[in-house]
């Protein structure tokens, strides 16, 4: 995890803290970029200047108070670089519907195993191997895995789990009746030898199968589904590789309106000295019907607790449930079961709605006895739930991933199918299918990062080894495991005025049963404010301030939970402009709860603010944010009220409601005490200086408590200039879950340019990526929310803007927008194109900071250094013309748009050589011999060659598409000859496609026949001799289209320009770049490893930049007022109180710590203050000493060594250069290769 320098601790006084080298990046000798940067990490580094203010008190991410000016950085977020996806080649079939049923480890724990279910072609395909070897294919032709081996019973494969060799498949089990098959249980079967023997698992009481669905509850259903049974569950922890549990649900399909389910499981040991799986037999645990149900009532999954199983119900409200079943597992087959329902559930004697989260799908969790569940519908997208002993135990719910699908403020949340989430032994988990694209990976179980797949990938994710899997149709797309960063963002919201009143006053009482009881966070508990007692459940410390209204609500026999004054007495607002609620929920019961809010005036009404957040409250650990915003549309003033109601009647449902904030905002301010009033936080950024190109990009995020305003723009930051120069960045929201980015361009302050760029889901806790250029083309705004696809809009016209510095806010830093920033980046002199914006965007957070849009001069390989190495780069990529080859017609060793040009000219024209018959170079009579022989001869056939060119390919489909539905002979695509062009020659198209075939030298024009034609071509090409057409590349004697596809496909640069030893960016490797690479040898380029990154001293000062050359040298009495890099100069500006003994002390540490620096010292006169004999000293620092240095030594000219210098020298010099790496810190580079040339 990165953490930045600069955090405000209490053993670290405000003033800079040390020069001393740090890594503040896990990027150690990674070229820093021609961009300048400012990363916001718990903490502000990097190469421009930051400022910050706010004019108030408030609290950090725990709580713990912060003074005015101080920043505020959230808590450590997972973010993901955009991922490459690579097809395997590997293609399942041509036709059907092909699905992933799991993935895990052969015998050996270091081979994956795939299984593959062929819904089409009914069979189980197993891959095994990175290379996706195909080792097994079982066949269930008819519907049977047994292939009628059980008379009566047929068995439908529907789920599988793969666990080191061992592979178990559910089935759904099939009985022959009077009235046909029937669908009547599942049952499970065991493979250790890849499928070529299959293993029913017996039963604990020694039945031969499952027990039957009684009729009427399940009738016409399927049963199971790949996500309910897809996880084996370790028995002694996740890293157990020799024994497993196998909990199943049997999860009856909803579309077939179930009535109940049923619950078991079964267990596996590996035998120590064979290495086979002892399978042991299933339990039935639970049989749950419930005939009087509406339908719907189903299972989803079950996974092992300490003290037993859970199992989790859904899809139908007030009966969705958690139960523990309470068994003793070692004895499971026989020991008795005590079911008890421990979170949500129904009791039919009053009808109470106790309501309860609905997971699908379960996996180990690395706490023992605990498990992960996926989401499905529901805002709540992994949740953890721990681990149960006994009955007597409380479940504790921790939701990991909680996304609304809909955030639009004051719409319900709405929540997401999930269903699928996979555990791969020693990799991870990987949850996400296409039916709501959200993905995520977590390597540990504690980090959850979203993944986004292309939005031409369908499918689910899978874990395959140490790669990423998706089986996008019939064919495997593979991607490396994501690399989590985790990043503590800088926090930024509005001020304003906060008018909630401390405590609610009482319009209307509450419902009957009901309690609304006020609370408090005190000494480390939550206490009734009224007597201070402790309550019985606790949740976590406040993210808010103290002195914020805090409620426990227990909700009664009625949905009202009373009308509540907002403002304290005498207060008074009007509606009719947008106002925010900053609502937060923490569950305390047994149950999830909903809560309504709806804002109105005494006798104006109430309502007009879709105020219901729908939040199922389905954790008791996390606060979770429901706040909304919104307006009434009334222009009524008055005392406004709180309307607060349960969405369902869920008796004693148990939660605490805080309100930190009501107000104009459309998004909600820091933490703010009741009725107090605050600046804008505003942060911005200096120290660069734009021309006519220049580009610049933001990461940020929208925190979850963040919500979007209607369809208000809404801004999130701006690039600044003296004269009236304005880039505004914004969102525009409020059209379903769309988004829409958008930046402004304004030119002495006048409007000249608008550019867009449409996100088709843009949510609350999302990432977003965004960067915008501005060049002599035009400019380019380019985005991605959530690691999606980039998107890029460009609007020509150049616009000369002069900017010189950037705000998190609106361009007038009035408007500041609830965000989390992460990072900006600026490079003021050059424009990026759309493929370096997109470059950019598909970057890590390390590599956004160094984006370089030009290389280094000279630095190939991009390790910082400018040395021999280079040069070797530069060799190994050196681009050799290769006049006449591929593409290249005019022989000048380059294919490029000349050659294009000339196929154009010739495109059409025939060698007269092809009336060179019988193929001797000389058209003569005996050519005319071998023509008149042939004519009117049928020619051998040629399969799929409708145009008879020699090959079938897509232009043969083409003709093919032209003669569709004609009737008649000599069709050329009529391949069956059977008169028409219809689909079956298609077929025989694609069956051929690809084929070749020789030329047949009579048929001169290449018709199909030989005729007159082929004749007069002859008396043509009478008396010639060999003759080339320079675009013939294929050499056929005629240019076509396939010499255009061999131009194409060789046309263009050696490299992408700019990459590699291309220093001079034209494509190529080649002498300008090695002359490119002798001007710059000896220059050594700062890395991330040598950025330094300070904290601030003041509002006013700004963080610096050292390399690691540069120590502490400023004594603890001065105050640093910045430290600016300069291409070969450090400068570091203090002020110093007294002058004498501070300036005496930074020369003399100067001195000692940095022998090989020269250094300068000036004084600043302009700012210094002669009244209390404080002085501003700038100290330059030559931090290129070195590469100076070594000019000294003779450069080197061209590749030969150093001037004047033997061979032996030569090679001395590339070795010094290459054991760079090698260089400590007490003794300087320069000195180490100066002695050891002079030893050789």
């Amino acid at each position: 995890m990165y953490r930045a320098i600069g955090t405000r601790r209490p053993d670290h006084p405000l003033h800079l803290e040390s020069l001393e080298p740090r890594i503040v990046l896990d990027a150690a000798g990674v070229v820093v970029g021609d961009a300048q940067f400012l990363r916001y990490d718990d903490g502000v580094f990097g190469t421009l200047s930051p400022s910050f203010s706010r004019d108030v008190a408030t609290i950090d991410r725990n709580g713990a108070p912060l003074a005015a000016d101080e920043r505020r950085f959230g808590e450590a977020l997972p973010l993901v670089a955009d991922l490459e996806w690579t097809n395997t080649g590997v293609q399942l079939g041509s036709t059907g519907v092909f699905e992933v049923l799991a993935s895990g480890w052969d015998h050996d724990g270091v081979t994956p195993l795939m299984v593959v279910q062929g819904v089409s072609a009914q069979a189980l395909i197993i891959y095994r191997g990175n290379d996706f070897t195909e080792v097994a294919r079982l066949s269930y032709a008819g519907g049977d895995l047994l292939e009628g081996e059980l008379p009566g019973r047929r068995y439908v494969p529907r789920a599988a789990i793969v666990y080191h060799g061992l592979i178990v498949i559910g089935a759904q089990r099939y009985e022959n009746t009077a009235s046909g098959d029937k669908e009547v249980g599942i049952d499970f079967f065991t493979t250790q030898d890849l499928g070529q023997t299959l293993s029913l698992v017996p039963q604990a009481d020694g039945s031969p199968v499952t027990p039957s669905y009684p009729d009427g509850v399940a009738d016409g259903s399927t049963q199971l589904r790949t996500w309910s049974f897809m996880n084996p569950f370790p028995v002694q922890g996740i890293e157990d590789t020799n024994a497993a549990w196998f909990p199943w649900a049997d999860y009856i399909d909803k579309r077939f309106d179930p009535q109940g389910g049923q619950v078991g499981l079964f267990r596996a040991d590996r035998d120590a000295l064979t290495g086979e799986w002892i399978v042991r037999p299933n339990r039935v645990l639970v049989t749950d019907w419930v005939a009087a149900d509406a339908g719907g009532f189903h299972v989803h999954t079950a996974a092992i607790t300490t003290g037993g199983v859970l199992s989790h119900w859904g899809d139908v409200g007030y009966r969705n449930k958690t139960d523990f079943h309470q068994i003793d597992l070692e004895n499971y087959e026989t020991a008795p079961v005590v079911t008890t329902t421990v979170f949500g559930g129904y009791t039919s004697d009053t009808a109470i709605n106790r309501t309860a989260p609905q997971p699908v799908s379960a996996a180990p969790a690395p706490t023992p006895g605990g498990h992960f569940a996926s989401g499905d519908n529901t805002p709540d997208q992994i949740l953890e739930f721990g681990a149960l002993t006994t009955t007597s135990d409380a479940l504790e719910i921790d939701t990991q991933v909680y996304q609304p699908y809909r955030n639009r403020s004051g719409n319900r949340f709405s929540g997401m199918e999930i269903l699928h989430l996979q555990w791969l032994q020693g990799v991870g988990y990987a949850s996400g299918s296409w039916v709501d694209p959200m993905y995520h990976f977590s390597p540990d179980g504690e980090r959850w990062a979203a993944v986004q797949l292309p939005d031409s990938l369908k499918g689910r994710l899978w874990l395959f080894g140490d790669r990423m899997v998706v089986l996008n149709g019939r064919e495997f797309v593979t991607a490396p495991l994501p690399q989590i960063d985790e990043v503590s963002p800088l926090r930024l919201s509005p001020g304003g005025t906060n008018r909630v009143a401390p405590t609610l006053e009482a319009q209307n009482p509450i419902g009957a049963g009901a309690t609304f009881r006020q609370v408090w966070f005190q000494d480390g508990l939550w206490r009734y404010a009224d007597t201070n007692v402790p309550l019985v459940h606790q949740t976590d410390p406040p993210p808010f301030l103290s002195e914020a209204p805090v409620y426990e609500v227990v909700v009664g026999s009625t949905m009202d939970l009373g009308t509540w004054y907002l403002q304290p007495s005498g207060q008074q607002q009007s509606l009719s402009e947008s106002q925010l609620i900053d609502a937060w929920v923490a569950n305390l019961g047994s149950q999830s709860a909903t809560v309504s809010m709806n804002l109105g005036i005494l006798n104006a009404g109430v309502g007009g603010f879709l105020g219901q957040s729908g939040h199922e409250v389905a954790d008791n650990v996390d606060w979770t944010p429901i706040g909304v915003n919104g307006k009434t549309g009334t222009n009524s003033s008055g005392r406004v009220l709180l309307d607060l109601s349960t969405l369902t009647i869920n008796p004693g449902a148990q939660f605490l409601l805080a309100i930190p904030y009501f107000g104009e905002l459309d998004t909600p301010p820091y933490p703010l005490a009741p009725q107090a009033t605050g600046s804008n936080e505003l942060e911005l950024a200096s120290g660069f200086s734009t021309g006519k190109d220049w580009s610049a990009g933001v990461v940020f995020r929208w925190p979850e408590n963040a919500p979007m305003g209607g369809s208000d723009r809404m801004p999130i930051g701006s690039l600044l200039g003296p004269t009236g120069d304005v880039v505004e960045l914004s969102v525009l929201y409020g059209r379903g879950e769309r988004g829409l980015l958008r930046a402004d361009f304004y030119h002495s302050g006048a409007l000249v340019k608008t550019i867009q760029v449409e996100q088709p889901i843009l949510l609350r806790g999302d990432w977003v990526e965004l960067v915008v250029s501005s060049g002599e083309l035009g400019s380019v705004l380019s985005a991605s929310v959530a690691g999606r696809t980039p998107t890029s809009v460009s609007v020509a016209g150049e616009i000369d803007l002069q900017l010189n510095s950037f705000v998190w806010a609106s361009r007038d830093g009035a408007t500041v927008t609830a965000l989390e920033a992460a990072l900006l980046v600026v490079d003021a002199d050059e424009a990026w194109t759309a493929d370096q914006q997109r470059e950019w965007l598909r970057g890590s957070l390390n590599e956004k900071s160094v984006f370089r849009a030009k290389p280094a001069p000279g630095d190939f390989n991009s390790d910082g250094v400018v040395n021999a190495a280079d040069r070797a780069v530069w060799e190994a990529t050196l681009f050799v013309p290769n006049p006449g080859g591929p593409g290249d017609a005019n022989d000048d060793g380059f294919v490029d748009q000349v050659d294009g040009d000339l196929w154009r000219e010739q495109y059409g024209q025939v060698a007269m050589m092809h009336a060179d018959a019988n193929c001797d170079k000389v058209v003569d009579v005996a050519d005319y011999t071998v023509i008149r022989d042939a004519m009117g001869k049928p020619l051998p056939p040629r399969p799929g060659d409708g145009n008879r060119d020699g090959v079938v390919d897509f232009d043969d489909y083409a003709l093919w598409a032209s003669e569709y539905g004609q009737t008649g002979p000599q069709l050329a695509m009529d391949g069956n000859n059977d008169g028409v062009v219809d689909l079956a020659d298609y077929t025989f198209w694609s069956d051929n496609f690809g084929a070749t075939y020789p030329n047949d030298p009579a048929d001169v024009d290449r018709s199909g026949t030989v005729d007159q034609t082929d004749y007069a071509l002859w008396v043509v090409g009478y008396g010639g001799e060999e003759q080339t057409l320079s675009a013939d590349f294929n050499e056929d004697g005629i240019v076509d289209l396939a010499d255009y596809t061999i131009w194409r496909d060789n046309r263009g640069p050696q490299v992408i320009p700019g990459t590699g030893a291309d220093g001079s960016r034209n494509g190529y490797v080649d002498a300008a770049d090695l002359l490119i690479w002798q001007d710059a040898l000896g220059t050594i380029y700062p890395t991330l490893a040598d950025l330094l990154a300070t904290p601030l001293a003041a509002n006013s000062m700004s963080a610096a930049v050292a390399y690691t050359d540069v120590p502490e040298v400023a004594p603890a009495t001065a105050s640093v007022l910045r430290i600016v890099k300069e291409p070969e100069t450090l400068i570091l500006e203090a002020i110093h109180s007294p002058p004498e003994s501070a300036h005496d002390e930074t020369v003399a540490t100067s001195s000692e710590r940095l022998p090989s620096a020269a250094l300068e010292v000036s004084a600043l006169e302009g700012v210094a203050d002669r009244t209390e004999r404080q002085r501003v000293f700038a100290y330059r620092f030559r931090t290129n000493a070195r590469a100076a240095n070594l000019m000294l030594l003779n450069k080197p000219s061209a590749a030969v060594g150093p001037t004047g210098a033997s061979a032996d020298g030569a090679q001395a010099y590339d070795e010094a250069f290459a054991d760079h790496a090698e260089r400590s810190s007490d003794t300087p580079f320069a000195s180490r290769l100066v002695s050891r040339l002079r030893r050789r």
